[in-house]
C-alpha cells in the first residue's frame, strides 16, 4: 500500500474523526514492519518474567530487528534458531502408545559387545576367558580410559519421558558452565564453579564463566534448598540445561525444586548415577586383573579373627542400616568405625578419611567381611563404599542397597543381604562361611581378580555428550521429577 491510496480515500471522507483515522492509516502504511524477539524457552513454558529489570539483567534490553538476524553461532537465521512454539514433537513410541507415568515399566537390559555371549538376564560372559561384563565393569579389551558397555533397553523408562524434535536443526555445543547459588544466599545470585577438562578425550570443549552465553548450563538442584536460590529465568531455546546430582533420589525433600515452575519442562539432559541417565555417571567401575595378584591367602585367612567391620558417618538414614546392624551384632561381632561407632583406624581419628592408608591394612589383617551398606535403596545407587573394597582390601563385601548387585557385579565377589530373610539369618551365614576356609578363600581369590577403576570425570562425560548428541530433546512438564524421583526408591519401613 502507498501513501497515495489512503489520501484519496481521506479526501472523500470529510470530518474530524475521519481525518484523524486517515492520518494514522497513512503513517502505519509507510513505516516498515518491525519484529520483536524475546529469548524464551522452546516448549510452551511461560517466558521470562515480565519485570524489565530481570529481562535486561539476564538477556539484555528488548531487541528490535527490521530484518532477519543471525543467531549466536553466527550462521543460522533467527527464525531457524528458535524452534516452533510449541515445537513439533516426534516420539519414539508406537502410534497407539501413550507416555503416561502410570503405564511406565523398565525392561531387562541387554548389553552388546563383540565376541561376547549375552545371557537372558542381561549379563555378559566372555566365552574365551569367562570374564564378567556389565555397565559397572570396564571390558578387558579396552585400550585404557573409561570404556563403556553399550546398554540396550527394550523399553526405556527415560525415553518414554523425553521428547525429541526430529525436525529441529542440529545443535553444536562447545561451551559449558556449572551454576550454583551464591554462598551468601542472596536472592537470584549465582556463581560458576571451576571444571577441569584437561584429561578429557575430547579437546574441543571449554568452560565459561559467562553462564548466560554458555551452550550448556549445569544445575545441581540438591544445593538449591530455598526458594530464592531457584533461578527466576527460563532457558533460551539455543541453550541446553543439565540436571546433575550424585545424590540418592530418595531424598525427595532435597529435589522439590524439580517441581517448581522455574525448572518444569526446562531440562534437556540428566547427569546422575542412574544407568538410564542421558549421561550415566556411576561412582566407580571394576576392571579385571589378569593375572591375579600373587598373595599368601592362607596367611591372610589365618590372621583374621573378627567377623565384620563397618565405617559409617551418617547414623540415621532412610535405609535403616543402623537398626539392621544392631540386630546383626546379636549374631556376629561387628566393629563400627567413624562417627557412629567406637572404633578408629589410627589414634586420634575416628573418621573414614585415609581409608587406603590406615584402614584397609587393618581390614585385610583382622576382619572377614566389610559392610557396604548404602544409606538409600534406590535404583542403580552404588557408592564408593563398595568399589573401594576392590583396592588392596582382603575382605569380602556384604552389600545392602537398591541396586541389582547380582546382575551388575561379578558373582562370588560379594554377599548380598537381600538373599536373607533377616539380619539374624545373614549373621548365621557369615559365621558359617568364615569357619569354612576353602569356601571363604575361593570367594576372596575371585574378588582379588577385580580392581577398582575410577570413572572419567562428569565434565569430560558432558563434553563427550556435547560432541556426539546434536539433537534437540527435553523433559516436558515435571517428567524430570517423574523419571529421577518417582518410584525410584523403596526403603524399608521396619527392621
Amino acid at each position: 500500500m502507498t501513501a497515495r491510496m489512503p489520501l484519496l480515500w481521506c479526501k472523500r471522507s470529510p470530518g474530524v474523526v475521519n481525518w484523524w483515522r486517515c492520518l494514522l492509516l497513512v503513517v502505519t502504511s509507510c513505516v516498515p514492519p518491525v519484529t520483536f524477539y524475546y529469548l524464551t524457552q522452546d516448549q510452551g513454558v511461560p517466558s521470562v518474567a515480565t519485570s524489565p529489570t530481570v529481562k535486561d539483567r539476564l538477556f539484555g534490553s528488548l531487541r528490535r530487528y527490521s530484518k532477519t538476524q543471525p543467531g549466536p553461532d553466527r550462521t543460522a537465521a533467527r527464525e531457524e534458531l528458535f524452534e516452533p512454539f510449541p515445537p513439533v514433537v516426534n516420539l519414539s513410541l508406537s502410534s497407539t502408545s501413550k507416555a503416561s507415568p502410570s503405564s511406565l515399566s523398565t525392561m531387562t537390559a541387554t548389553f552388546k559387545t563383540t565376541s561376547k555371549q549375552s545371557s537372558s538376564d542381561g549379563l555378559i560372559l566372555d566365552v574365551a576367558s569367562g570374564a564378567f561384563t556389565s555397565p559397572f565393569t570396564i571390558p578387558e579389551d579396552s585400550l585404557g580410559g573409561d570404556a563403556t558397555v553399550e546398554v540396550k533397553v527394550n523399553v526405556s523408562r527415560r525415553k518414554k519421558l523425553v521428547f525429541r524434535d526430529a525436525n529441529a536443526r542440529p545443535v553444536v555445543a562447545r561451551t559449558m558452565a556449572y551454576l550454583s547459588p551464591c554462598s551468601n544466599s542472596t536472592k537470584n545470585c549465582f556463581r560458576t564453579e571451576s571444571l577441569n577438562l584437561k584429561k578429557c578425550k575430547f579437546k574441543n570443549c571449554a568452560v565459561t564463566h559467562e553462564w548466560r552465553d554458555a551452550d550448556v548450563l549445569v544445575f545441581y538442584p540438591f544445593k538449591m534448598t530455598r526458594e530464592h536460590t531457584v533461578p527466576s529465568f527460563t532457558r533460551p531455546a539455543w541453550q541446553r540445561w543439565v540436571m546433575f546430582t550424585p545424590e540418592a533420589s530418595c531424598r525427595a525433600g532435597k529435589f522439590w525444586v524439580l517441581n517448581t515452575s522455574q525448572f518444569i519442562g526446562q531440562f534437556n539432559w540428566s547427569l546422575t548415577y542412574n544407568l538410564d541417565s542421558d549421561i550415566p555417571n556411576p561412582y566407580g567401575k571394576l576392571k579385571r586383573v589378569m593375572p591375579g595378584p600373587d598373595k599368601n591367602f592362607d596367611a591372610i585367612y589365618s590372621s583374621k579373627h573378627v567377623q565384620a567391620a563397618w565405617f559409617v558417618s551418617h547414623c540415621s538414614t532412610e535405609s535403616l542400616r543402623m537398626p539392621y546392624v544392631h540386630r546383626l551384632q546379636k549374631i556376629v561381632p561387628v566393629d563400627i568405625f567413624g562417627k557412629c561407632g567406637n572404633y578408629s583406624c589410627a589414634e586420634g581419628s575416628n573418621y573414614r578419611q585415609g581409608d587406603n592408608r590406615r584402614c584397609f591394612p587393618l581390614l585385610s589383617r583382622k576382619y572377614f567381611y566389610y559392610l557396604a551398606f548404602e544409606n538409600s535403596f534406590c535404583v542403580d545407587y552404588v557408592t564408593e563404599k563398595f568399589f573401594k573394597l576392590f583396592t588392596n582390601a582382603d575382605v569380602i563385601p556384604v552389600v545392602r542397597g537398591g541396586a541389582d548387585y547380582k546382575r551388575y557385579f561379578p558373582p562370588d565377589t560379594f554377599i548380598d543381604a537381600s538373599d536373607f530373610d533377616s539380619p539374624e539369618a545373614l549373621g548365621e551365614y557369615l559365621k558359617d562361611l568364615s569357619l569354612d576356609k576353602n569356601r571363604y578363600l575361593k570367594m576372596l581369590r575371585t574378588k582379588s581378580q577385580y580392581e577398582y577403576a575410577s570413572v572419567e570425570s562428569w565434565p569430560c562425560k558432558l563434553c563427550e555428550k556435547m560432541n556426539k548428541d546434536t539433537g534437540v530433546q527435553w523433559y516436558p512438564g515435571n517428567n524430570m521429577w517423574t523419571w529421577f524421583v518417582q518410584d525410584q526408591c523403596n526403603n524399608p519401613k521396619n527392621i
